[in-house]
């Protein structure tokens, strides 16, 4: 039996050709939207059978309660990188960073970075600078390299987790389920007709993401039947991982490998016949075949968590941890054309 289709803002926004925010606005009959176009919104959502989600309006309330009387809200971004390895040279952190941003934004307040990784700051002299500041959401950013212990003392302050880094305290987190993105990746690899699907990820990284990417390729695996087994590439480190790249494709013969860790130093390292796919395609046009994680919706997400908190004062460590996860999807691109079929050993394109 089908389930019935979930009708969001964002299918109003579309069939009015307006922004969410928009129509957030309009179905509130906020006076900076005119009248016609609160009545066409209306229209639309009552023909589309649109249903308002009570937590968001709940939280859209709380928001505008702080917006009239006052300041805007400031909600932490806290970010851990040193400065020889700085988070804004990520792809993906930068799109989280971006999506939790706008979400903010579009939720009546707003949010800003603290930087534990200068060296000039410490997680207690931070913890001061927040509470002087009056700040009592924390959203943790990506923590870097193998570090799973984010070092401020959260006792007083809401906090969510981007990603799945942060081990140490038991906080929310907001990441793509990455075990169903696995297994689609290799049912996608199969129907192209590859057979010896290789798996390339280094220890740290697999360990951080807690090993679900290897579970899902090995489900995927399993349920396609392809039958020739290629051993993982899992050095133990990330740092240099591409130079392991070609001798284990000479040895292990894959047709086409699945990339966990991967940057264009991978890309160059693998044999032009052999397909290349990597979990973290940065947009939907991307020339990369590999799964796209919806990294904007993870920050915005994260703002929406973490609002909720903060309404309901609940602040410190969790008894128990929870994790909401985003699914993903597969992007076809360029670089996984099917086996015999030469791909692209150079994209200009970020991943």
């Amino acid at each position: 039996m089908n389930k019935p289709r979930v009708v969001t803002m964002q299918h109003v926004a579309d069939a009015v050709g307006l922004t969410r925010a928009g129509v957030s606005l309009a179905l509130r009959k906020h006076p900076s939207i005119p009248p016609a176009t609160q009545e066409r919104v209306a229209a639309a959502a009552k023909k589309l059978g649109y249903r308002s989600n009570p937590l968001v309006s709940a939280l859209m309330s709380y928001h505008l309660r702080i917006k009239s009387s006052g300041p805007h809200l400031t909600l932490a971004y806290v970010t851990s990188h040193p400065r020889e390895d700085p988070w804004r040279g990520y792809t993906a952190y930068v799109q989280m960073f971006e999506g939790a941003q706008q979400r903010a934004v579009e939720l009546g307040c707003r949010v800003e970075e603290f930087d534990l990784g200068n060296e000039r700051m410490t997680p207690a002299r931070m913890r001061d600078v927040l509470r002087a500041r009056g700040i009592r959401g924390l959203l943790v950013a990506p923590l870097p390299g193998d570090r799973t212990v984010f070092p401020l003392d959260i006792s007083d302050f809401a906090a969510v987790g981007l990603g799945f880094s942060v081990v140490e305290p038991v906080i929310m987190r907001v990441a793509c389920d990455l075990y169903p993105l696995a297994r689609l990746a290799v049912h996608q690899c199969a129907e192209l007709g590859y057979r010896r699907i290789g798996l390339a990820v280094s220890g740290e990284m697999s360990l951080r993401l807690e090993h679900r990417l290897l579970a899902g390729v090995r489900q995927g695996l399993s349920e396609t039947g392809v039958g020739e087994v290629v051993t993982p590439l899992m050095p133990a480190h990330t740092a240099n991982f591409a130079s392991f790249v070609h001798d284990w494709c000479r040895r292990e013969k894959p047709d086409v490998v699945i990339f966990g860790t991967f940057d264009q130093e991978c890309l160059r390292a693998l044999p032009a016949e052999i397909g290349c796919v990597t979990c973290s395609v940065s947009h939907e046009r991307s020339p990369f075949s590999g799964t796209y994680q919806n990294l904007h919706g993870i920050g915005a997400i994260a703002v929406e968590q973490l609002l909720g908190q903060l309404q309901h004062n609940a602040t410190g460590p969790l008894d128990e941890p929870r994790a909401y996860l985003l699914r993903g999807k597969w992007i076809p691109g360029k670089t996984a054309p099917g086996p015999g079929r030469s791909r692209p050993t150079q994209i200009d394109a970020k991943i």
